[in-house]
């Protein structure tokens, strides 16, 4: 009972602005409620307008997605700008350049010249990776888990609605979620840069993974869901769906079925497809609504 009571405290916390009437906890195998887990089910929740209003989140979205791309743009610029005067500068050293190298010492010299080695798409890769593994560490904190839960979930009833759907979509709750999405990622990372270039690369996965969220809000608010979602697959496929447009002929195969290869058009299709599907039946495997707001707009 101590632990049921405890369970009922840390959800109540987090959804103080809704009447909440019953909750069920969905248990491990062997029956135990062993800690807690964002896929609680909330159950025979009044879901209120006044509090789950669309407009705030869409203009939350609206401004990550113009923010995204002017950053993008003036970064791209000012790349553009310093390799026009490397270009002219080549055979010659700056007195600031060789006063920055003094300064940075030996150390900080060999991890800058390593920086600039590195390619362009493991450049945009890493450091998402390195996001995503701090917030799914931060998950295996028990003591977080009432923050992350309302921070790095999207949810339509909780208190903050509009910067989860940004957090939540470089949160990942288990291994095998975290795994996958990355491997998916570094996949479609390289083509991706080489055609977008890594500022623009880093403006269409941010605003594709807020956009996705934002369009699962929208389905969950219709439906009257209170399920949480998190990770970064919305975000990928709006990576997906670019460049299966840009290439539509290119082969692509499953890890998992190797030999049988298929056109990038046909996976984008068939991607949509099970989408759609999935909403029109109501699967509730995946969030569908945000796999396909990041489907649709990647193209």
């Amino acid at each position: 009972m101590s632990i049921l009571a405890s369970q009922w405290h840390r959800c109540r916390t987090i959804l103080t602005q809704v009447p909440v009437r019953s909750i069920r906890i969905q248990p491990r195998p062997g029956g135990k409620t062993n800690g807690f887990h964002p896929r609680k089910v909330i159950q025979e929740m009044s879901v209120s307008p006044e509090k789950n209003q669309v407009l705030k989140p869409f203009l939350f979205t609206v401004g990550v997605c113009t923010t995204s791309y002017i950053g993008a743009t003036l970064w791209q610029y000012e790349d553009l700008r310093s390799s026009g005067k490397l270009i002219f500068q080549a055979n010659r050293e700056s007195l600031a350049e060789w006063i920055g190298r003094q300064k940075r010492g030996r150390f900080r010299e060999e991890v800058h010249q390593w920086w600039n080695s590195v390619p362009a798409n493991e450049k945009v890769f890493y450091p998402i990776l390195f996001l995503n593994a701090v917030v799914f560490l931060a998950w295996k904190v028990k003591r977080w888990h009432i923050p992350m839960t309302e921070w790095f979930c999207a949810n339509p009833v909780g208190r903050a609605v509009c910067w989860p759907l940004f957090l939540s979509t470089f949160s990942h709750y288990s291994l095998l979620h975290l795994g996958l999405n990355m491997y998916c990622l570094r996949s479609f990372t390289y083509p991706a840069v080489h055609s977008l270039g890594q500022e623009q690369f880093l403006g269409l996965y941010i605003s594709g993974g807020v956009v996705a969220s934002f369009m699962s809000h929208l389905h969950k608010v219709a439906t009257n869901q209170k399920v949480l979602s998190l990770g970064a697959s919305g975000a990928i496929l709006s990576i997906f769906a670019f460049m299966c447009c840009q290439m539509p002929n290119s082969k692509l195969e499953l890890v998992f079925l190797p030999g049988f290869s298929f056109t990038a058009q046909t996976a984008l299709m068939g991607a949509i497809g099970l989408d759609v599907a999935g909403l029109l039946f109501r699967w509730k495997l995946f969030d569908h609504a945000a796999h396909l707001g990041g489907s649709l707009f990647g193209m």
